[in-house]
C-alpha cells in the first residue's frame, strides 16, 4: 500500500512539473496572449504516462521538442480544450466532447423556432386551392336555383294568361271588323288588357285554327276569360255577342245614321265611316256608285 501511494505521488509531481514546463515554453515562444486564448482546441502530448521514466528533460531544446504541440491533422481526432486544461489540468475526452456537442445540437433543434413562412404559403395555397372549387360549386348552385325560379315564374305567368287564373271580373267591348286578322285581333285584346302575351295567343290560334272561327262583330269579353273563351266569344251567334237596337228616324242622312250607331255602342264612328265609304258591298243598287267620301 505504501509503495502504491508513493507511485501516485510521484505521478502527480511529474504531471505538475510537465505542465509547468509546457506553460513556460508557451510563454517563451513569443506567441501573443490573444492567439493562445482564441485557440479553441489544440493537440497535446500525453502528459500522464505511468509506464514512462520520470526523468526530467536534460535540456531546454529537448523539452521544447517533446512538448511542442503537434500540427492539426484531419485524420487525428484527439482534441483537448485549452481552457479546460488551464482550469483543472485534466484533458477533455474527445468522445465525451462529441457526445456533449451532439446533445447540445439536439436540444437546439428541439428548442429552436421552426421556419413557417413556407408552411404558411403552402397552407394558404391549400386553402385557396380548396376554396376555388367550393366557390365555383356555390355559383353553379345559385345559378341553377335562379334559373329554376325564373323558369317557374315564366311558366306561371304563361299559364295564368292562357287559363285566366287571376283575371278580374271586368267586361271589355271588342270590335272585330271584316279586315281584321289574328294578329290585329291579338293586338286589340292585348291593348284592352284581356291577354298579356300576344305571341302566345297567336300560337294558340294557329294550333286551334281560330282564324277561321272568329267572325266580325262587336263582342263583350270578360277579363277572366281564358284563350278558349276569348276565341269562342268572337264567333257569330256567341252568347257574348253584343246586340244593339237602334231606331233610325225618318230623313236621317248617312252621317247621322253612323253617329246614331256609334252613340248606341254598335261600332266606332270612324270605323263606320271608313267602311261605308270604301267597303265593296255586294248589293246591286250600289254596283254603279263610286266609293269614297
Amino acid at each position: 500500500m505504501s509503495e502504491n501511494k508513493n507511485l501516485n505521488n510521484n505521478d502527480e509531481d511529474l504531471e505538475s512539473t510537465q505542465r509547468g514546463i509546457f506553460i513556460q515554453e508557451l510563454l517563451d515562444s513569443g506567441k501573443k496572449s490573444s492567439d493562445i486564448l482564441n485557440s479553441r482546441t489544440m493537440k497535446l502530448p500525453s502528459i500522464h504516462n505511468p509506464g514512462a521514466n520520470a526523468q526530467e528533460p536534460t535540456s531546454d531544446q529537448d523539452a521544447t521538442m517533446k512538448f511542442t504541440p503537434a500540427e492539426e491533422s484531419q485524420d487525428e481526432t484527439d482534441e483537448t480544450d485549452l481552457a479546460s486544461f488551464f482550469e483543472d489540468g485534466i484533458p477533455v475526452d474527445p468522445i465525451e466532447e462529441r457526445a456533449r456537442q451532439h446533445q447540445a445540437e439536439n436540444i437546439d433543434d428541439l428548442m429552436g423556432t421552426p421556419e413557417i413562412d413556407g408552411e404558411e404559403d403552402d397552407i394558404l395555397g391549400e386553402i385557396n386551392t380548396g376554396a376555388m372549387p367550393a366557390l365555383k360549386t356555390a355559383i353553379y348552385i345559385i345559378s341553377v336555383l335562379l334559373g329554376a325560379v325564373l323558369l317557374a315564374l315564366g311558366v306561371w305567368l304563361a299559364a295564368d294568361d292562357v287559363f285566366g287564373l287571376t283575371g278580374e271580373d271586368r267586361v271589355v267591348t271588342i270590335t272585330v271588323s271584316e279586315t281584321d286578322t289574328v294578329d290585329s285581333v291579338a293586338e286589340k285584346l292585348q291593348d284592352a288588357g284581356l291577354i298579356k302575351f300576344k305571341p302566345l295567343f297567336k300560337l294558340y290560334c294557329s294550333m286551334t285554327n281560330a282564324e277561321q272561327k272568329i267572325d266580325p262583330g262587336i263582342y263583350e269579353l270578360n277579363d277572366y276569360f281564358d284563350y278558349m273563351a276569348l276565341v269562342n266569344g268572337m264567333i257569330a251567334g256567341s252568347s257574348v255577342r253584343k246586340t244593339v237596337t237602334v231606331t233610325i228616324p225618318e230623313g236621317y242622312e248617312v252621317s247621322q245614321i253612323l253617329r246614331l250607331l256609334a252613340d248606341n255602342g254598335a261600332a266606332d264612328y270612324d270605323d263606320l265611316c271608313d267602311t261605308a265609304a270604301n267597303y265593296p258591298f255586294d248589293y246591286a243598287f250600289l254596283a254603279d256608285l263610286p266609293t269614297g267620301s
